[in-house]
């Protein structure tokens, strides 16, 4: 060092000087930087004779520089300073980041600095700040206490306020208050054992934004590493979308099960129906036959009748299961909606019964469409009843058609107790039914759903509790605008001579067929199956004027 004011620095602070790995300068209070280390030449570049000026505040970046002179007068002050942080350039012209501790001599007045040079350290902090600034999921970082230090622009917009409105809030503001004891201690045990948890681990989570409204978030956590006190990273992510489309697929997942299961017991029940029906095939034929053969004072006759009568509602019962498994014999025809209702007004009024309003709201100009109408009564009287049976203590059934979009629309509405999720759900399940064992099979709906769906149809439901029940079916439009036929006399029982060839594989219902026919006069030829049929009729001498056959057949159809 030169001056008058030069004093070399003791033995050891020399060596100290000399070895140190962070840049160290000697400096004076009037004169500027007099000497530096090889760490300083090695890290900023400036030697000793490139100092020679004594300058010093030139090298400071322009921004630092107010902050810089305030540290040298406070230096000056209190004779020690520590930790304090400016940018200085290097001799390439490039800034770097220098964290300064200084103490002064004040006889004479020299000053004593080592800084550590912090610029990669600043450099990963801006990068991370950058990052945090612009990432796509809203950034907190919140401390121990639950206060929100740091925001980003995206947390601002997730939560619908100001920017930087959250910093010194309580992150438990943005929870649920059902929630925010729970919060609170999680909170406290996640800061004891800090650990990085990853986006949607745990469950689903719900946050308050400022207006009060709610969204579904996934949240990922992560303790952000040297923060004194300690502090963390909370990633909130909007899924409020993603939510909302897994319950849409959840739901049609639900939907596809209900109608797979729905389809089994379907198939199940016309399975059992087809067989059952060929057994009371039988006995109401064989009933029907012994009564006509039966004088009215016959003491059997009122057996035979009470026989006859259990067959008959034995059949309705089985065309129920038929319809459920969608597998009844439709005969549909063009068919007027309104002109059916209409027909039907007296039967349904009875069957509402007089506590209960029948209101029908005609559409004008009403299409019509293809429909078996002895089904779609069926349909009609089963919801009518059903919506009677909603209203205990009384109430309104209303009756509306309409065109939509191209189908023809029937819907039934009560003003009765209404169905929760789950009712909803297995309403028309065969054998589900809310009602007392006397009451209702279950039946009435599954044979709604399986007569609508084999008709071309669908069935929408709306139902709360308390609000009533609304059930609207909508069969295809006709081509043709239809115009009913007028009403046929029955004709009278055929007889005839012809011959008619019988298959069925069914003993009971082959010999119940030929017996009817053959009492009708005509000649009767029986096959158990479709190849011993072909062999009849290849090897009968004479015409067979008709064939009468099961459709589904062991062997052949």
């Amino acid at each position: 060092m030169s001056g008058a004011h030069a004093r070399p620095p003791a033995e050891s602070w020399e060596r100290f000087f000399l070895i140190s790995p962070d840049p160290m300068c000697v400096a004076h209070v009037d004169e500027g930087l007099r000497r530096v280390n090889p760490a300083w030449e090695a890290v900023l570049g400036w030697t000793a004779d490139d100092l020679a000026s004594g300058r010093w505040l030139e090298d400071v970046h322009p921004e630092d520089r107010s902050a810089a002179l305030g540290k040298a007068a406070e230096l000056r002050e209190r004779g020690a300073v520590n930790g304090f942080t400016h940018r200085c350039r290097s001799k390439s012209g490039a800034y770097r980041w220098l964290r300064w501790t200084a103490l002064m001599d004040r006889d004479p007045a020299w000053i004593y600095a080592v800084a550590c040079d912090i610029t990669a350290e600043r450099d990963a902090e801006q990068t991370f700040r950058e990052m945090f600034e612009r990432a796509p999921d809203a950034n907190l970082v919140v401390g121990r206490d639950g206060v929100i230090t740091t925001t980003n622009e995206e947390a601002d917009r997730l939560f619908r306020c100001a920017p930087g409105a959250l910093v010194g809030q309580s992150v438990d503001a943005l929870v649920p208050a059902a929630h925010r004891d729970a919060h609170a201690r999680h909170r406290a045990r996640f800061f004891e054992a800090p650990r990085q948890r990853r986006m949607a681990e745990g469950r689903d989570l719900v946050a308050v934004r400022r207006d009060g409204t709610t969204v579904a978030v996934d949240i990922a956590l992560a303790p952000l590493p040297r923060a004194s006190p300690p502090l963390t990273l909370a990633v909130l992510r909007d899924v409020t979308a993603r939510r909302a489309m897994e319950e849409s697929l959840s739901a049609m997942e639900r939907k596809l099960e209900q109608g797979r299961r729905l389809e089994a017991i379907g198939a199940l029940a016309a399975g059992v129906a087809h067989d059952f029906n060929n057994l009371m095939s039988v006995v109401h034929a064989c009933s029907q036959l012994l009564l006509e053969d039966t004088d009215r004072d016959d003491a059997a006759r009122e057996s035979l009748e009470a026989i006859h009568a259990a067959s008959t509602r034995a059949a309705n019962l089985t065309r129920q299961l038929l319809a459920v498994g969608r597998k009844q014999i439709l005969q549909p025809r063009p068919l007027d909606l309104n002109r059916l209702i209409a027909e039907m007004s007296p039967i349904l009024s009875r069957l509402a019964g007089d506590a209960v309003a029948l209101d029908v709201v005609p559409a004008r100009g009403l299409w019509s469409a293809v429909l078996d109408p002895t089904e779609i009564e069926q349909v009609v009287m089963n919801l009518v009843i059903n919506a009677r049976d909603a209203m205990p203590s009384g109430g309104t059934v209303t009756i509306t058609t309409r065109n939509v979009d191209d189908a023809v629309s029937l819907t039934i509405r009560d003003t009765g107790v209404g169905m929760d999720d789950e009712m909803r759900r297995r309403m028309f399940e065969p054998f589900y039914t809310t009602k007392e064992r006397s009451r209702g099979t279950g039946l009435g709906l599954a044979t709604v759903l399986g007569i609508v769906k084999q008709s071309g149809g669908d069935i929408f439901v709306e139902s709360e509790p308390g609000r009533g029940t609304s059930v609207e079916v909508r069969f295809p439009r006709a081509a043709e605008i239809a115009i009913d036929p007028a009403p046929v006399e029955p004709a009278p029982v055929a007889r005839g001579s012809e011959t008619i060839l019988v298959v069925d594989d069914d003993d009971a219902v082959r010999w119940v067929v030929a017996k009817v026919l053959r009492r009708a006069g005509y000649e009767v030829i029986a096959a158990a199956d479709g190849e011993d049929a072909l062999r009849i009729g290849g090897t009968h001498p004479g015409p067979i004027h008709l064939v009468v056959s099961d459709v589904s057949m062991a062997q052949m159809s």
